[in-house]
């Protein structure tokens, strides 16, 4: 069967190969023993991709080298990383039956359309996705800020509701998204800090309170009286670059109040 098959390229023994349901594993192994494919070893990895749509495994003697296809695309992968579907396809030929495959054997789990995590394992089993790999990848970069309304709580001023919802500050997108199980509430604002603060927090609580399910009336006072023992000037900033209207007149009145207290 192998005859001539030295006259033949690599490409045409893989197409020759490929035809074969299922393939005659001891015609290759007896074209990878000839002499000539014994020279060009290096180069077996053209019969790679045949193994990626054919269902089997090579007997010990009639290894190819070079990693499959597959192989080569999953060394790629780090655990712990979330990719997009374009991100994998500069690895790939044939990112979509890659992608399936992956799926299928655990090496990657998809979190929405388009978008995939490489666990990583601990002692514990599989890790989730960190929340700002997560969001960074599904925003294609750019500045984005992770708050949730139950830190609102550590502000000492009475809320004590648990929020299951992660909200995402951003320049990009608006609504509510299921990534990997878990909803994200992505809200466009024009200017967030880099990082939570009191002081955005509690301007924050003041702009969300008719969502928190607490006695607007009751939150408001308390917040007033937390301003006493806050920096008043950085409170006045935040609230001047992060507060809607409404929050911004309330901190204005309020701040005068505790001003005159006081001076008093």
């Amino acid at each position: 069967m192998s005859d001539g098959v030295e006259h033949l390229s690599l490409e045409e023994v893989g197409r020759l190969l490929s035809r074969q349901r299922p393939p005659d594993l001891r015609w290759l192994r007896e074209c990878l023993s000839l002499p000539y494919w014994n020279r060009h070893t290096a180069a077996s990895s053209v019969f790679a991709w045949i193994f990626n749509d054919i269902p089997c495994k090579l007997p010990a003697e009639a290894y190819i080298a070079a990693m499959s296809k597959f192989d080569q695309f999953k060394a790629k992968l780090r655990p712990g990383q979330t990719y997009r579907r374009a991100d994998l396809a500069q690895w790939s030929a044939a990112v979509d039956r890659h992608l399936k495959e992956a799926v299928q054997s655990g090496v990657l789990t998809k979190l929405a359309g388009g978008l995939y995590y490489a666990p990583k394992e601990t002692a514990f089993g599989k890790a989730p996705p960190q929340d700002d790999t997560l969001v960074a990848t599904f925003l294609k970069g750019g500045r984005f800020l992770l708050a949730s309304p139950n830190a609102y709580n550590a502000l000492g001023v009475g809320t004590t509701q648990l929020h299951n919802k992660t909200v995402v500050y951003n320049h990009k997108r608006h609504g509510k998204f299921a990534l990997g199980g878990r909803t994200y509430d992505f809200k466009m604002k024009p200017t967030f800090p880099k990082k939570l603060t009191a002081e955005f927090l509690m301007v924050d609580l003041v702009n969300n309170l008719d969502q928190l399910g607490e006695s607007a009336g009751e939150v408001l006072e308390r917040v007033k009286a937390r301003l006493a023992v806050s920096d008043r000037a950085r409170v006045k900033k935040a609230a001047q670059s992060y507060g809607s209207e409404r929050a911004k007149k309330f901190f204005a009145r309020a701040l005068a109040e505790v001003g005159t207290q006081n001076a008093t």
